[in-house]
C-alpha cells in the first residue's frame, strides 16, 4: 500500500494561498450586517508558521478525540469479543451491504442532523470501514458507509446547534424556522446519496482492499473450542449499545433544540442524592465537570466515556496492562495523520479570520444585497471553502442577511446552509470529506469522480424546491 499525500498538499497550498491574498486582496470586515474597509495586514512566513500552531492549540481537544479514538480501536482490534463482533457483522450483512448501506446512513445522518458536533459518530466508523472492506467492497464505499451518513446529515441539518446556532443568534429565527423543508432537503439528500452508492455498489467487481484497514482483524476460529468457553458477545454488544445511547443523549442540545429540560432537571436531582455526612457522593465521584445530557459542548465527555468502555472490554478479554499499553500506543499512530489533517484544515480557517480579504469579495459578489438563491449559494459556497466551520461565517454573515433580506430572511438562512453544506461534499478543503479520505488512503481526484453526481443532482432538484418555495 503506497501511501499517498495529495490532502496535505491540498491543504498546504490553500494555506500558502490565503497568505499571498493577504497581500493582494484589500482585507474589511461586517459588523453588524455593515461592510468596513480595514488596513491591511500582510501575512510573512513567521506568521503563516504561528497561525499554523494556533490552530492546532485551539483545537487540541478534537484533535486529542481522534488520536484517543485510535488508541481505543487499537486495543479493541486485539480482543475476541471485538474481532467476533466484525466476524457476525460481516457474514451477517453478507450479500446485503445496499441494506446495511441505508441502515449506517440514516442512523449516522439523522444523529447529525439533530445534533450539536460532527465528530461523535467517528467513534463507530472504524468498526463499519472494517465490516465492509472484510465483505470486498472497495474502499469508496467503505468511505460511503461511514463517513456518507455525516455529510448527508449536516446536509439536511434541522434542529442541529452546529448548522444553525451562531446563524439563529445573528438573525433572530428560532431553530425550528421552516423545519418542513429542512426536513424535506434531508430526505432528499439521503435517497440521493443511497441511490448513488447502491449504484456504484452494484457496477462495482469485488475486491480485496483490506491492505487499507488500519484496524484489520483477524477472523476468530473457535472451531475447536468447546462451546460454553466460546467468546460471548454481550459484553461488547451491551457496552457498545450503552455508549452509543450517552453520545447520542449527551450531544444533542435538548433545550435549546427542543426546549427539553427533563435531563437539566434530572441531572441536578442526581447531584443531591446519595449523601454521606453532606457530602454528595455520585456526584462528587464523578466530578464538578461532568455535565447533563445536552451540555456536552466538546468531545471530552465522549472521550472519557470510549476510554472507560475500552478498558472494560479489555479487562472482559483479560489483557495485560503492559498489552493494553503497546496497542494502544500502535492505535494513536495509525491515527495520527488525520489528526495532522484536522490541525491544518483548520489553519486555513485561523488564517481567513485573521487576514480578512474574504470579506472584501464577498461584498462585492452580493452587490446591492437583493435576494437572490443563486447568489447566496455561490457566496455560502465560497465562503465555506475557506471558513470551514460554520460558526463564524454563520455569525458576522447572518447580520447581513438580517439587515438586507426582509421577509426572505428565513429562506435566506437556508439556502446559506445549503452553500456550506455543498462544499462540505466536494470542497477540497471540507473537513470530514479530507479526514475520511486520509483515513482510507483516497485521493480527492477520486473522491471527486464518486460524489459529483450525487452533488450535481442535489444541487438541481434543492434549486428547484426552494425556487418553487419562494417564488410560486
Amino acid at each position: 500500500m503506497k501511501k499517498k499525500s495529495d490532502k496535505v498538499l491540498i491543504v498546504l497550498l490553500f494555506i500558502v494561498a490565503i497568505a499571498v491574498l493577504s497581500w493582494i486582496i484589500p482585507q474589511g470586515f461586517y459588523s453588524y450586517g455593515v461592510y468596513a474597509s480595514m488596513e491591511t495586514v500582510r501575512a510573512g512566513i513567521f506568521d503563516v508558521f504561528v497561525q499554523i500552531c494556533f490552530a492546532f492549540y485551539y483545537n487540541y481537544v478534537d484533535i486529542l478525540f481522534i488520536l484517543l479514538v485510535g488508541g481505543c480501536y487499537g486495543v479493541l482490534s486485539k480482543t475476541k469479543s471485538y474481532r467476533k463482533l466484525v466476524d457476525k457483522t460481516a457474514k451477517l450483512i453478507k450479500g446485503k451491504e445496499h441494506f446495511a448501506m441505508i441502515v449506517t446512513t440514516f442512523v449516522m445522518s439523522l444523529y447529525t442532523s439533530i445534533g450539536d458536533q460532527l465528530l461523535p459518530m467517528f467513534v463507530f466508523i472504524p468498526f463499519i470501514i472494517s465490516v465492509f472492506l472484510r465483505n470486498g467492497k472497495d474502499r469508496l464505499t467503505a468511505l460511503a458507509a461511514s463517513f456518507g451518513g455525516i455529510l448527508v446529515g449536516y446536509v439536511g441539518a434541522t434542529f442541529s446547534m452546529y448548522a444553525y446556532d451562531y446563524i439563529g443568534e445573528s438573525t433572530g429565527l428560532a431553530i425550528n424556522s421552516l423545519i418542513g423543508l429542512k426536513f424535506i432537503i434531508y430526505f432528499l439528500s439521503l435517497i440521493l446519496f443511497n441511490v448513488f452508492a447502491i449504484l456504484h455498489m452494484h457496477k462495482t467487481k469485488k475486491v480485496d482492499d483490506t491492505e487499507y484497514d488500519l484496524f484489520l482483524t483477524e477472523e476468530l476460529d473457535e472451531t475447536k473450542v468447546k462451546v460454553k468457553k466460546r467468546t460471548k458477545l454481550w459484553p461488547i454488544l451491551l457496552v457498545a449499545g450503552i455508549l452509543l445511547v450517552l453520545i447520542v443523549l449527551g450531544q444533542i442540545n435538548w433545550a435549546d433544540s427542543f426546549g427539553v429540560t427533563v435531563f437539566d432537571d434530572a441531572f441536578s436531582k442526581f447531584q443531591g442524592i446519595f449523601k454521606i455526612a453532606d457530602v454528595p457522593l455520585f456526584s462528587s465521584l464523578l466530578g464538578s465537570q461532568f455535565t447533563a445530557f445536552g451540555k456536552w459542548d466538546n468531545m471530552i465527555v465522549i472521550m472519557f466515556l470510549m476510554l472507560v468502555a475500552t478498558i472494560v472490554l479489555a479487562l472482559v478479554d483479560k489483557m495485560k496492562f503492559r498489552d493494553f499499553t503497546l496497542r494502544f500506543d500502535v492505535g494513536v499512530k495509525k491515527l495520527l495523520r488525520l489528526g495532522i489533517i484536522f490541525g491544518l484544515v483548520q489553519t486555513i480557517y485561523v488564517m481567513t479570520v485573521n487576514y480578512q480579504w474574504l470579506p472584501t469579495i464577498i461584498n462585492k459578489l452580493l452587490g446591492s444585497g437583493s435576494f437572490s438563491i443563486l447568489t447566496i449559494l455561490v457566496v455560502s459556497f465560497i465562503a465555506a471553502i475557506f471558513l470551514v466551520n460554520p460558526g463564524y461565517g454563520n455569525k458576522i454573515y447572518g447580520y447581513y442577511l438580517s439587515a438586507a433580506m426582509g421577509d426572505k430572511l428565513a429562506d435566506s438562512v437556508v439556502v446559506w446552509h445549503l452553500g456550506h453544506a455543498f462544499a462540505a461534499i466536494i470542497a477540497p478543503t471540507s473537513l470530514i470529506v479530507l479526514l475520511a479520505l486520509t483515513y482510507l488512503d483516497v485521493p480527492y481526484k477520486k473522491w471527486f469522480k464518486y460524489i459529483w453526481k450525487y452533488a450535481l443532482s442535489l444541487f438541481g432538484l434543492t434549486l428547484l424546491i426552494l425556487l418553487i418555495r419562494v417564488y410560486m
